[in-house]
C-alpha cells in the first residue's frame, strides 16, 4: 500500500525537479550527482509524505488493533495529533 504510493510520488517528484533544473540550467543532461541528489530528495520526501500510511499498516499488522485503517487513523489522531501518524520517524527523545 505505501510503497506502491511512495513510490509513485518519488518518481513523479523526481521527474518534475530533474525537468525543473535541466530547464534552468538549460542543459540536456544533468550530472551524475544531481541526478543522486534529485533522487535522495525526491525519495526524502516520498517516505515523509507516506509516513502516515506506514504507521497505519504497521498497526494493522502487529494486530495492536483490529480496526479498520480509517479508525486507526482517526484514533491516532485523537490521541496523539497529527504527529502520533509519524511515530517511529524521528527518534524519541
Amino acid at each position: 500500500m505505501r510503497r506502491s504510493a511512495a513510490r509513485g510520488a518519488q518518481f513523479t517528484l523526481y521527474e518534475n525537479l530533474r525537468r525543473l533544473v535541466e530547464r534552468r540550467r538549460r542543459v540536456a543532461k544533468l550530472r551524475t550527482w544531481e541526478h543522486l541528489l534529485l533522487g535522495g530528495l525526491s525519495g526524502a520526501t516520498a517516505a515523509s509524505a507516506t509516513m502516515p500510511l506506514d504507521f497505519a499498516k504497521t498497526v494493522l499488522q502487529t494486530g495492536t488493533s483490529s480496526q479498520p485503517i480509517q479508525a486507526v487513523f482517526a484514533t491516532q489522531l485523537r490521541e496523539k495529533g497529527v504527529g502520533g501518524l509519524f511515530a517511529g520517524m524521528v527518534r524519541a527523545p
